[in-house]
């Protein structure tokens, strides 16, 4: 990554994943760190196309984490990933779709 903090200090990427989404479509999650690994700026995302070439430039798509050991997934043309919420015995379906509209779908 390219990555450099406003202020100029190390920032890195862990978690990535790669979804294919169909149609030469894939999109690219990872989760953005900063200050040697201790603080998390939410999960980022960019699309690109089969020779790797930028289609939507990368933005912050969510707060929330990407599973550590889980892969990421396509459904129904989007990427997704699941959480837990054990406080209130959730699960919490991800999306994110090729222009990198994100929702979160409680399962209850």
């Amino acid at each position: 990554t390219h990555y450099q903090t406003e202020t100029g200090g190390q920032a890195h990427a862990e978690r990535p994943k790669l979804v294919a989404l169909g149609g030469d479509v894939f999109v690219v999650l990872w989760e953005h760190w900063t200050a040697g690994g201790n603080t998390f700026e939410g999960t980022w995302g960019m699309v690109i196309d089969g020779t790797g070439g930028t289609v939507v430039e990368a933005t912050r798509v969510s707060s929330s984490h990407l599973p550590r050991g889980d892969d990421a997934f396509a459904l129904d043309g989007e990427a997704g990933w699941i959480t837990g919420d054990a406080a209130n015995r959730q699960l919490h379906l991800h999306l994110v779709d090729a222009t990198l509209a994100y929702q979160k779908i409680i399962v209850d």
